[in-house]
């Protein structure tokens, strides 16, 4: 959950949704626009992957920033979501985890994270948060607008009067992953993150009226 002071805006982070292109064209890298890995407690915490409830939680921004800036995210396709995931977790396996896995036991893994809440068990974990968590908070909305990965290019022209030109880099793009998309495989995502879909299918028939 980067914040950019220079333009005024809070970008929340969901993974595996182009928000590594967004950070490093704006430079937001540091801990003090709260990037990087921190200890907290028993806890491994991404702060560029923080909540607005992290936020509130752990109070790390002042709550008239919060009020104030322009807060944005970017969704995707959820089963394009997990199944990117899968194959960067085989790549940057830091736990030894996934290397070897499956796709329908990353499935299962992804069920037991999301189930049993264990986000912050180890580094990377809180990429199996549902994207809801980055848009509402306690059930309401919370970010001022939300875009869609696959129309990136126009969306973050729509707003570029709020956040400045961009440039977008083409960072940690997965490798084709047409093979996993069973509908056995769909289905158990369409399971898991319900909530994700709703909110997908919602957002995407907004903006394909936005753009017709």
């Amino acid at each position: 959950m980067p914040i950019c002071q220079k333009n005024k805006f809070i970008f929340l982070h969901i993974p595996r949704c182009g928000g590594t292109s967004i950070e490093r064209v704006f430079n937001l890298r540091s801990k003090q626009q709260l990037f990087g890995v921190v200890r907290m407690g028993d806890q491994e915490r991404t702060l560029h992957h923080l909540t607005p409830g992290d936020l509130e939680e752990l109070g790390l921004v002042d709550p008239s920033v919060l009020e104030s800036y322009f807060k944005f995210t970017i969704i995707r396709d959820p089963f394009s979501r997990m199944a990117s995931d899968y194959l960067w977790q085989q790549r940057y396996d830091r736990h030894n985890l996934f290397k070897s896995m499956q796709f329908s036991d990353y499935l299962d893994f992804a069920e037991s994270v999301v189930k049993n809440q264990r986000y912050f068990e180890k580094v990377h974990f809180d990429h199996f948060r549902p994207m809801v968590s980055y848009c509402l908070n306690g059930g309401e909305l919370v970010v001022d607008d939300i875009l869609l990965l696959e129309n990136i290019d126009i969306e973050l022209k729509r707003i570029q009067p709020l956040i400045g030109v961009v440039d977008l880099p083409r960072i940690n793009a997965s490798p084709s992953y047409q093979h996993l998309s069973t509908r056995e495989n769909i289905d158990r995502v369409r399971i898991l993150y319900e909530e994700d879909w709703l909110l997908y299918e919602r957002i995407q028939a907004l903006h394909h009226s936005l753009y017709r």
